[in-house]
């Protein structure tokens, strides 16, 4: 009992001594201090150190400061992920203004609340009617993409029969584009075509053109027959201005494998030359003063109607009125084509006929057709819609492949195939022979010009010689001049005939002394030295020119004692 009495005040006593030596000054401590250093200390006085802590943290201590730093690194991290995360959505956001950067005619507002309504239930059946009415109202294009998705899913449920597709078709997407394709180079030409002045495609190699890239190479690879051909940049371009890359993918598989728009792709082309059958028996049934009329020009479908099918209006039309198409398109397949293409042509059947000749009805096609406004896109698809054409087209396919087939079985048929092959091979013939006559014409042109090169160098050095002699014919003109004023007069009759007519008249005469500085008056008594270098100069010059080199020139002697 008695030692724990003591050791209490022990143990108080050194926790207080414990504080004073950190925070206190001992008296004591310092007065040694002092006068150990003498002199020195009292010249350079310094501050006492403070004494280091020697309390550790306990284990416990050292945990909540592990909490709290980890804490604060999770809160780092989390914050930094939600920046991040906020920034994509708002380069999202920025990217989808630029892929939405189209005019539209504005839905009304039971539009927008019942494709709302259908969309919060994807994958309930939904009655075509119900679909109709909400593309006659119209789609708003923040949702297009997603309605388009929409509609894929009850095609397949409304269309029992559905084509094979082949093993490649449930491929993913990604797996595709580690592959290369043959059809690199030809993918690449048309990105810039596509759409040209549309800000998502406008930068050359940027996001519009790079996923437009990898779409129709992923597609490339999974149908080997038809690869790439022109016309789908602008069926790819459009799923990508309202879908992510993706799903723009699998839309453009559905348009061609569960469509079958991909016949009309293929290279020999017979499902294009189907269409365009489909299309003029058409015409020739429910527009037939129209389609006599373009009979009468001329004028086949294939001439105005093959880009609308192959870009499926894409390359001429707006994008307002694309995207329309596009809708109508998912929703009952590709007779949503012809119907679009015959309404079109019966809009516009009273000006088509007005126009007289060819020219003016293949401007009319291709220039003001196309350009069809905001204000009339609604009464056109809603016309379209009410065509049912499915009888008619399934009639007109079986009826071009039974023509095909009597064709090609005909006698006539053979004999045909027999004259086109022989033209066929005078045309090679022929166009053989205007190559070589192109290359002959090419290498003599080529020779023609050289000549003519030629020519021009020599009648330059010709214009620059007979500058140079009409110089020095003036400078031996007035060499003569002065030679025959200085020469004796025994030695001027001594000249013959036929030489004299060089001589100068006294008019001239009295020009060159002039030009050289004196007169005829003193001319025979006075020369100056300087003139004599004068003559001698002009002498020495004719001479080098025209090998006077040996002439005796008594003048000199003559002139140079008269001085």
């Amino acid at each position: 009992m008695d030692t724990k009495t003591d050791t209490k005040p022990s143990h108080i006593t050194s926790s207080k001594m414990n504080i004073f030596l950190k925070l206190g000054s001992p008296a004591k401590a310092y007065e040694e201090e002092q006068s150990s250093d003498g002199k020195n200390q009292s010249k350079h006085p310094s501050t006492p150190e403070k004494p280091i802590e020697t309390s550790k943290r306990s284990i416990h201590q050292l945990m909540l400061a592990w909490r709290k730093a980890t804490f604060q690194q999770i809160l780092i991290n989390r914050m930094a992920r939600e920046t991040e995360r906020m920034r994509a959505e708002q380069q999202e956001v920025e990217l989808q203004r630029v892929r939405l950067n189209y005019e539209e005619e504005p839905p009304a507002s039971e539009a927008m609340q019942a494709w709302n309504l259908m969309l919060s239930k994807p994958q309930a059946r939904i009655d075509s009617n119900i679909l109709h009415s909400g593309l006659k109202q119209g789609v708003p294009k923040c949702v297009r993409g997603e309605v388009w998705k929409l509609l894929v899913y009850q095609y397949g449920h409304n269309h029992k029969q559905l084509p094979i597709l082949p093993p490649s078709y449930s491929t993913p997407y990604e797996d595709m584009l580690r592959e290369l394709t043959s059809q690199h180079h030809a993918i690449l030409i048309d990105l810039g075509r596509t759409f040209p002045t549309h800000q998502y495609f406008l930068r050359t190699l940027g996001p519009g053109q790079l996923a437009l890239f990898n779409i129709l190479k992923a597609y490339s690879l999974l149908d080997k027959e038809v690869g790439y051909c022109q016309g789908l940049s602008f069926v790819g371009g459009i799923l990508l201005l309202h879908v992510d890359e993706e799903d723009a993918y699998g839309l453009l598989s559905h348009i061609m494998y569960v469509m079958g728009c991909r016949k009309q792709y293929r290279p020999d082309l017979v499902g294009l030359q189907v269409q365009m059958y489909q299309l003029s028996r058409l015409l020739h049934d429910k527009l037939r003063e129209l389609y006599d009329h373009l009979e009468q020009h001329e004028i086949i479908p294939q001439l105005y109607a093959a880009p609308w099918f192959l870009t499926l209006f894409g390359s001429q039309f707006p994008i307002s009125f694309v995207v329309r198409v596009f809708d109508l398109l998912f929703l009952e397949g590709i007779q949503a084509i012809f119907k679009v293409a015959l309404v079109l042509l019966q809009t516009h059947q009273e000006t088509l006929l007005a126009c007289d000749t060819f020219e003016q009805i293949m401007e009319y096609m291709k220039n003001t057709l196309p350009k069809v406004q905001l204000s009339q896109q609604g009464k056109l698809f809603a016309k379209a819609m009410e065509c049912n054409l499915s009888t008619e087209l399934h009639t007109y396919e079986v009826e071009y492949h039974v023509l095909q087939e009597e064709a090609q079985l005909s006698p006539a048929h053979d004999t045909d195939i027999r004259k086109m092959r022989e033209a066929n091979k005078n045309l090679k013939r022929q166009n053989l022979d205007l190559l070589e006559q192109l290359h002959q014409t090419a290498q003599h042109q080529a020779g023609l010009e050289t000549s003519n090169q030629t020519l021009q160098q020599s009648q330059h050095h010709l214009e620059v010689r007979v500058r140079w002699l009409e110089l020095e014919r003036n400078n031996l003109k007035q060499l003569i001049t002065i030679l025959t004023e200085a020469a004796p007069t025994e030695a001027v009759a001594k000249i013959p005939a036929n030489l004299k007519r060089y001589m100068p008249t006294q008019s001239s005469k009295e020009q060159k002394y002039e030009f050289f500085g004196y007169k005829p008056e003193n001319s025979e008594k006075i020369v100056s030295s300087r003139e004599i270098t004068r003559i001698q100069v002009a002498v020495h010059i004719c001479s080098n020119k025209r090998g006077l080199n040996k002439l005796s020139l008594p003048i000199n002697t003559r002139l140079v004692h008269n001085n």
